[in-house]
């Protein structure tokens, strides 16, 4: 199939609308078995895609395990306006980058694969920092908040941290200190991450507006 006929142009612009497509090489397997189809015909072939098998581009297929690389880690935990002898916590220990660079040894770390479930702790910690697991941002947003006494680091995909979780964490006590944007390219996907901080006290130079007004 030539790509730069306007068939190819066309067929391209469909999938890729419909987000089924991630790289050329997935795209160049699948318009294999469209080369034969013409207009509404392409409809009926989309079914193709609950049996075609994709390749990721990076090496974490399971979006809960998608590791922070150690450097971005490091720099993520100077954002935390902690103070000597306080204590630490990773809820979500995975290859340990949080963990191993806490400026402390007063600290503990959560892992479900290590049959420690973070979402059952009963105990508090000074501050809470982690990357949670894509698929339960909710429970885990609210689960840091509840365990965190000064505040929390939370990495999380930037739709997670919706506007009315916001008012929540405000009515718990929990304002935005400051907001990391990443964008980690072994990652291999697209999607904008942010990395929040909250704390008690808030930062009186940052401001987020939601207005409930149509």
């Amino acid at each position: 199939m030539d790509l730069n006929t306007d068939y190819g142009k066309e067929l391209y612009k469909f999938f890729n609308e419909k987000n089924e497509i991630y790289d050329l090489e997935n795209f160049e397997l699948r318009i294999q078995l469209l080369t034969a189809l013409k207009g509404g015909q392409i409809e009926q072939q989309v079914s193709l895609r609950a049996d075609t098998k994709r390749k990721p581009k990076h090496q974490h297929s399971d979006r809960d395990k998608i590791y922070t690389p150690e450097d971005v880690a490091v720099r993520l935990i100077s954002k935390i306006p902690a103070s000597d002898g306080d204590s630490w916590c990773d809820p979500c220990y995975g290859d340990g980058v949080f963990y191993n660079n806490f400026p402390s040894d007063n600290k503990e770390f959560y892992e479900i694969d290590m049959d420690r479930n973070y979402l059952n702790c009963n105990k508090k910690y000074d501050w809470n920092v982690t990357n949670i697991p894509f698929s339960k941002p909710k429970e885990f947003i609210f689960k840091m908040a509840d365990c965190s006494r000064k505040g929390f680091g939370i990495l999380c995909l930037a739709n997670s941290m919706t506007a009315t979780r916001l008012k929540e964490l405000g009515k718990l006590g929990f304002c935005v200190h400051s907001i990391t944007i990443l964008y980690i390219k072994s990652w291999g996907f697209g999607y904008r991450t942010d990395f929040y901080v909250f704390t008690k006290q808030g930062n009186d130079k940052f401001e987020i507006i939601v207005s409930e007004s149509n």
